[in-house]
Order: C-alpha cells, then sequence, then structure tokens
C-alpha cells in the first residue's frame, strides 16, 4: 500500500532503543511488537523530525502512544514585481571583455542634428546599457560560492539516482538504487567539505594580501564573508511612528518614503544662513562652458566599487574609454551649460539606506544617501572644482570639515590634550558642544544660494548649481524596489559632489559668527 500511495513510515526513519519502538505489547506480558506506524507523502518526508513510542501515558490501553514531531515549512513568495538588477563588474577583470567593450563604445554615434539634450542623453544611456547587459550580465546570487563544478557534477548525479528512486515502485528496485545512492551523498559531502576548506584558505590569503597593501575595503569585505555575516544588512520588520510593526513590503516602502519626506516638511525660518567677511573670489572662477580637459580630469576622479544610480550605469563602465566617453559628454555638457538646462534624469536619485546603532526597525536608526547618476556627479565634479580653487585660500582655518586633505582628528586631539591638562592642574574646564540636528536637511535651498553669493561665487556658477537642484527627486529603495519620488525642496543631496561645495560655505559662516562677540562660541 505505501508503495502504491507513495507513503513512507514513520517509526523505521529514525534510531531509537527497542523499547522506545515497540507500539503493542501482548496478554503474555512479554512479547512487544510494532504494529502501530505512523505515514507520511513522500512529498512531506523531510518535515518528519522524530517518531517514537511513550509508555509512561497512562490510556489503559496495550497499545504505547505513538507521537511523530513535524515541522512544517511555508513556501517563500516569490517576488514578481521587476527588482533593480546589477551589472556583473568582476567580469571587467578580462582583457578581451575590456577591449570588445572599447570597440563597442568607439562605435556609439549620436546623431548630431538633433538639438534636444534630453534625447542625446537617452541615446547615450541606451547604448551604454545595452554594452553593459551584452558584456558584463548581470549578478547573479550563489548562495555556496565554494562548490566547485566537479562537486556540482556529483551533485547532478546523485539528483538522478533520486529521481530514479522516486520514479519505481517495486520495493527490490529501490532498494538497489538507495544502495547506489548512499555512496554517491557521501562522496559528495565530502566533495563539498575540501571544496569550502579550498574556498576558506582562499578567502583568508585575500584579507592578508588586503591587510599588506592597506585596502581596507576588500579587507572588511573578507572578514564578513568569513565570519559568515552580511554586510548589507536589512532589516525584516519596520515600525511605524506609533511602534506598531509593518510586515507587508508596500507597507514598509511606505513607511520608508514617508520618513525620508519628513525633512522637506519641516517649517522653520532658516531663510538665511549667517556668513563670516571674506575676499571676493568671483575674478578667479571661470563661468565659461567646461572643457574637455576638464570633463576628462572629473571623470578620472570618479570614485570606483560605488553603486549606480537610477540609470544603472557605474563609475566602471565611464572609465574604461574615457576618450570616446569624453566626446560623447562634452556637447551634452557644453549645450546644458550654455542653455541653463539641466535635463530631468540628472535630478533623480535614489535613497539607499545604511544601518546605525540601536533597534534597526525603527527607521531613525538608519541614514540615507542619495545614489546619482554617474553623469550628474562628472558636471557637479566640474563645478566643485572651480569652487573650491577659489572658495579653499578664503575660508577659516579652524573649518576642518568638508574640505580636502583635511579632518577634525586635529581639532579632537586639541581638545584631548585640553582636557589632560585640566585634569593634570585642576582647574576648571568649561565646554560647549553644539547639535545640529537634521542641520543640512532643513536648510532652504535659498539660504544657500544667499551664503554662495556673500563668498563671491559667480551668478552663472549659482545659476547651474540653482539648476541641479530645481525639481530634483528620490525614491527611497527598499529590498531592491523604488517608492514614491520625494521632492527635494531643503538640503544639499547628500553624497553629491555638490553636498560638500554648498555645505563649506554654511559651515565656515555658522562657526564663524559664533565665534564672535556676543556668542564668543
Amino acid at each position: 500500500m505505501c508503495s502504491n500511495y507513495q507513503l513512507t513510515i514513520g517509526g523505521t526513519l529514525f534510531p531509537h532503543n527497542v523499547v522506545h519502538k515497540a507500539t503493542w505489547k501482548s496478554p503474555d506480558g512479554h512479547t512487544t511488537n510494532q504494529i502501530d506506524h505512523f505515514l507520511i507523502s513522500r512529498k512531506w518526508r523531510n518535515s518528519l523530525f522524530d517518531v517514537r513510542a511513550y509508555r509512561g501515558a497512562d490510556i489503559n490501553s496495550d497499545h504505547y502512544l505513538l507521537i511523530a514531531q513535524i515541522k512544517l515549512k511555508i513556501a517563500k513568495i516569490r517576488n514578481t514585481q521587476p527588482l533593480r538588477r546589477k551589472f556583473d563588474l568582476r567580469r571587467l577583470a578580462s582583457p578581451n571583455i575590456q577591449n570588445q567593450i572599447k570597440h563597442q563604445i568607439e562605435e556609439i554615434n549620436i546623431d548630431n542634428s538633433t538639438v534636444n539634450i534630453e534625447e542625446k542623453l537617452e541615446e547615450v544611456k541606451e547604448s551604454l546599457q545595452k554594452i553593459a547587459e551584452e558584456n558584463l550580465g548581470y549578478q547573479r546570487h550563489i548562495k555556496k560560492p565554494w562548490i566547485s563544478d566537479g562537486t556540482w557534477e556529483k551533485i547532478k548525479e546523485r539528483k538522478e539516482i533520486k529521481q530514479k528512486i522516486l520514479q519505481v515502485s517495486h520495493s527490490t528496485q529501490i532498494r538497489t538504487l538507495e544502495e547506489q545512492y548512499r555512496p554517491k551523498n557521501k562522496e559528495v559531502k565530502r566533495s563539498a567539505r575540501r571544496d569550502k576548506c579550498l574556498w576558506t584558505e582562499e578567502l583568508a590569503e585575500k584579507a592578508q594580501l588586503a591587510a599588506e597593501i592597506n585596502d581596507s575595503t576588500t579587507l572588511y569585505r573578507t572578514t564578513k564573508t568569513l565570519a559568515n555575516k552580511n554586510i548589507n544588512r536589512e532589516c525584516p520588520i519596520v515600525k511605524d511612528k506609533e511602534g506598531n510593526i509593518l510586515t507587508s513590503k508596500e507597507n514598509q516602502l511606505h513607511r520608508w518614503t514617508e520618513f525620508f519626506s519628513e525633512p522637506q516638511q519641516v517649517t522653520n525660518n532658516i531663510d538665511e544662513v549667517p556668513t563670516s567677511p571674506t575676499e571676493n573670489c568671483k575674478s578667479r572662477i571661470a563661468t565659461r562652458a567646461p572643457s574637455i580637459q576638464e570633463i576628462k580630469q572629473a571623470l578620472s576622479q570618479l570614485k570606483t566599487g560605488k553603486a549606480a544610480g537610477p540609470d544603472n550605469i557605474p563609475a566602471e563602465l565611464f572609465k574604461i574609454h574615457p576618450e570616446n566617453i569624453v566626446q560623447l559628454l562634452e556637447t551634452i555638457i557644453k549645450s546644458s551649460w550654455e542653455t541653463e538646462h539641466i535635463p530631468s534624469t540628472w535630478k533623480e536619485g535614489l535613497i539607499a539606506k545604511l544601518p546605525k546603532k540601536g533597534d534597526l526597525s525603527q527607521c531613525k536608526n538608519w541614514r540615507g544617501i542619495t545614489l546619482l547618476n554617474t553623469i550628474n556627479k562628472i558636471i557637479a565634479i566640474v563645478i566643485q572644482k572651480r569652487i573650491s580653487d577659489a572658495l579653499e585660500p578664503t575660508l577659516r582655518k579652524e573649518q576642518a570639515g568638508f574640505r580636502p586633505e583635511r579632518s577634525c582628528i586635529d581639532q579632537i586631539n586639541t581638545l584631548r590634550i585640553i582636557i589632560e591638562q585640566s585634569q593634570e592642574f585642576r582647574s576648571p574646564l568649561y565646554m560647549a558642544f553644539v547639535d545640529f540636528q537634521r542641520a543640512f536637511d532643513t536648510i532652504k535651498h535659498i539660504a544657500i544660494w544667499k551664503a554662495l553669493r556673500e563668498k563671491g561665487i559667480p551668478e552663472k556658477t549659482i545659476r547651474m548649481i540653482k539648476m541641479l537642484y530645481h525639481d530634483a527627486t528620490s525614491c527611497v529603495l527598499h529590498k531592491s524596489q523604488a517608492g514614491e519620488k520625494i521632492s527635494i525642496a531643503r538640503s544639499p543631496i547628500s553624497k553629491a559632489p555638490t553636498f560638500d561645495m554648498t555645505n563649506t560655505p554654511n559651515v565656515s559662516g555658522i562657526s564663524g559668527k559664533a565665534g564672535k562677540d556676543p556668542f564668543r562660541i
């Protein structure tokens, strides 16, 4: 009957003492037998964890209580909506792939008769996306990356034997196939253990090499992989404002959109940021359209290994063949500069979440960074370079944040020395720490433009920066899906190249004003 209905006898699967196998005791008081059975379909065999008899149950019967432990597994819900997919940049390590991409970039031909900047930009974007898709493909998530091809072949052979066991119905044939399956199963396990050992040793050597050459990024990722810790954590539970748990992806995405849109709805009177008097630097900032050399230099400054923006084109693709890429972008950037028209795609961003400390189910314990299109970064780097070269000499020497090749380490060290001397000489010490809560998220754009004007930034440059922020929108990225658009009405876009150059005058001005009478902070 079990063979006909594809059933498995549960009591014969698990090792137990003889007394725990017997389910019936004869009237003579000595003879025991296993006559009660628990049957389960072969389909649900993996849900059965144990079957045994319990003699202690007082049920006034010559049969013992038979109990089975079952744990049902709920089927995983497959997401049918299209997800954001990343190109497999690891293939760029192949010289053949690089040469093939270079050749295809050289063949990109833009219709110069088209006056519309949006159409030209769309042609470049579609061409680069097609090249990346054909040559790089998309990343594939591999649960067990250490398994070799030889082990996969053994797994395939084991699976074929398993399929034969499920197809035959005669008990003799099943026993013969099971005798073939057991040694093959042991062979697969031995091969998998050997592969994992070799894979672990390779990762350890990779981490050691990264430590020797001070490659902190590779060292961090490799050690996290060895420790079996997920680098990009995504909390499965999100709480709303009242602390209620949101489990559905739609409600979670709506909550994230609501959280990151809150700074744009803050009502305050910060229409002006105090700035300190400074030397006018208009004459030192160029207002002409970016040259080919400036675009090429900005292209070389793009950081690799960073997430792509909404167009899904990584910076690595732009840097493979910079000469041709510069020629493609030069006409678009020049037209945009002269007409002061910024394409709408340059104003779009994706907000990626990074965890902080604390309860990760609360949105306040995450911070967001905006992922922008690479072309947006190029023109922003050109503007930043022009401003920083002229503005750097005019900034206060105490200003260390948002400045190249400087940090707050010296100030922290100075403060530590002051505290140590105060303790040594037992003198009183008074310190004031000013914490700007969401300081740059609540400043109106009009205050930034005023601060730039007072620093002597040319109107042409200010107008171009304003156009980068005019009608700018961002979408929260949650579990590879984007939410509704958020209008950026306040604050510079975090992690944009323009973030540093627009906040440097603000920070310098505020700290300079606070250091004068009557505040003297």
